[in-house]
This record gives C-alpha cells, structure tokens and sequence, in this order.
C-alpha cells in the first residue's frame, strides 16, 4: 500500500509541475492544498493556493514560459523530493536551472512546495541565455 501512495504522490508533483508548463493554471491551481505554502529558498515565499497561483498566472504571456526535465523523481510517504532541470524562457531568452524540490502531498493535494537552487549557477545560466538569444548555438539543451 505504501509503495502505490509513493508514486501516486510523485505523479501528483509531475501533473503539478506539466500543468504549469502547459499554462494549465486552474489544475495547477486546484492540486495546491487550500493553505499550501510555495517557497524559493531564500527568494520568495507565498501561502494558499490562490496567491501562489496568482503569481504563477504571471507566466500567462505567451512571450514567457517554463519547461521541467525530471532527472529524479524519488517519495517516502508524504514528501517527494526531485532533482529537475527547470527552463525560464522570456522571449528568446531560455535559462536553464538545475533546482532541487521539495513537495509535501496532503490528501492528494500539495501542501508544500520548496524549491533550491543555486543563484551562482542561475546567473551563468542567465548569462549564457543572453548569448544564446544573440547566438542560438550557444544555447544549452535538455
């Protein structure tokens, strides 16, 4: 029983994490428990499902985007962990980061989210976007 709550629950953070890439905010927004918290580790904090996806909303804009490459997936329980690669894309600026996540699944729903990164490395990803905006070539892949 415990191993198919397991995965249930790491494909609640994958569905979570697609919808938002699909711009599917109202099933991104209905996976958030009701007082969920989102965190980015020393950046940015927000509570209830209704802030976080008001934030999320902003990538609306058909110039902004976001993409996720799962590299581990791994849940004990409640909690999901992921090593993941996200991608920012703000017109033809595409920055990939490598972030680290943490989900907290309650009642089928996520009750926490918290991401980290490294801000070094998300420069140099920014950095390298910039010029892979200018020079394609030089843009990183998945």
């Amino acid at each position: 029983m415990t191993e198919q709550v397991t995965h249930l629950n790491t494909a609640i953070v994958e569905k979570f994490l697609y919808a938002l890439r699909d711009k599917d905010f109202d099933t991104m927004e209905s996976m958030l428990a009701d007082d969920a918290v989102y965190e980015n580790y020393g950046y940015t904090r927000a509570r209830g499902n209704h802030r976080i996806a008001n934030m999320l909303r902003g990538m609306e804009r058909p110039s902004v985007g976001f993409d996720v490459k799962f590299h581990r997936n791994v849940a004990e329980g409640d909690n999901v962990l992921n090593e993941r690669t996200d991608v920012i894309r703000v017109g033809r600026v595409r920055v990939l980061i490598g972030v680290c996540g943490v989900f907290e699944v309650r009642d089928g729903r996520i009750a926490l989210w918290r991401d980290y990164f490294d801000i070094f490395d998300a420069a140099k990803g920014l950095v390298r976007a910039l010029a892979g905006a200018v020079v394609p070539s030089l843009n990183r892949k998945f």
